[in-house]
């Protein structure tokens, strides 16, 4: 399978053992840099990483103010590769799109709580008012642009993003539409993360009557990790129980493994596939459902497991 997609590094995927190990193979790569970062470290506690690196000592990212810029290199990778990838990464990185110092866009591992200063416990949940949703409407633009926007040309993208995201855009249409429900995240006032619940709008076939979805749950990259986006899904689940919904779906990009295993953990299972078109590309996406009226059993399950994962 020939590369098609591209994954900075800075640290131990650069090692030919390490790409042996992953992939097989010793990937193409290109030196380049990322400006925006600075780079510190975390001890890794994953026995079979410290293997492939030789070290519990690995280099991670963190967002610096001003132009501070970070050499290392991009690799070349097809998406099997990208999944091997992330299984190597510790559960300490996220992987965003970022655009390097050659103009090339790319993925790239970086701390997922940022400087490890943010406090979970002073964040608020609410039902957004007009002035809070279009605080949101920039925030929601960057976190969907950092995790997607590698895989799609300029142009397309950012007029993607402006029919979505821009006031008057199918975003503020959810807002105004009084079958759809929202829960928004926020802390110091500022949000940092989102959640919408609306009636069953994907393509499944044989869906009980009164099924809902959980179109959107996003979280902001310096927020994963932190309990934020279990709030947020706790919520739809609830609602949607509440609201008498018998199961409750969501879609999922085909390749991001992470939020599969997030959502297997909350009784989410996979029965059928969609697809996402932007531009000329068009994308393989999975439904998953949660059956929600006589799936207490499931549900127990999906709690143990939460638990066991926490421990």
């Amino acid at each position: 399978m020939p590369p098609s997609t591209w994954l900075f590094s800075y640290g131990t995927l650069r090692q030919s053992s390490v790409q042996r190990a992953l992939f097989g193979r010793e990937v193409e790569s290109v030196d380049d840099a990322l400006t925006g970062f600075t780079v510190d470290t975390v001890t890794i506690t994953d026995p079979a990483v410290i293997a492939k690196s030789g070290t519990d000592r690995h280099p991670i990212l963190r967002r610096a103010a001003g132009r501070q810029e970070v050499r290392g290199a991009a690799l070349a990778l097809t998406e099997a590769d990208l999944e091997a990838a992330d299984h190597y990464e510790a559960d300490d990185y996220a992987r965003i799109s970022v655009v390097l110092s050659s103009g090339r866009k790319a993925f790239v591992y970086v701390a997922r709580s940022g400087c490890r200063m943010n406090d979970p416990h002073n964040v608020t949940y609410v039902e957004p008012d007009a002035a809070l949703f279009a605080r949101l409407l920039p925030v929601a633009r960057r976190i969907f642009t950092d995790t997607f926007a590698q895989n799609y040309g300029d142009a397309e993208f950012q007029k993607f993003c402006d029919s979505v995201y821009l006031a008057g855009g199918s975003m503020a249409r959810d807002f105004a539409a009084s079958n759809v429900r929202w829960r928004v995240a926020t802390y110091d006032g500022k949000p940092i993360g989102y959640a919408k619940l609306t009636p069953l709008r994907a393509p499944v076939a044989e869906a009980a009557s009164g099924s809902m979805e959980l179109q959107q749950i996003y979280v902001s990259v310096d927020w994963h990790g932190t309990g934020v986006a279990d709030r947020l899904i706790d919520w739809g689940i609830s609602q949607a129980r509440e609201s008498g919904a018998p199961e409750l779906y969501l879609t999922v990009f085909d390749h991001n493994e992470r939020a599969k295993r997030f959502y297997a953990r909350y009784g989410f299972e996979e029965v059928g596939r969609c697809t996402f078109q932007l531009g000329d590309r068009v994308d393989d996406d999975r439904i998953w459902r949660r059956i929600l009226v006589g799936g207490e059993a499931s549900a127990a399950a999906a709690e143990s497991s939460r638990e066991e994962a926490s421990h």
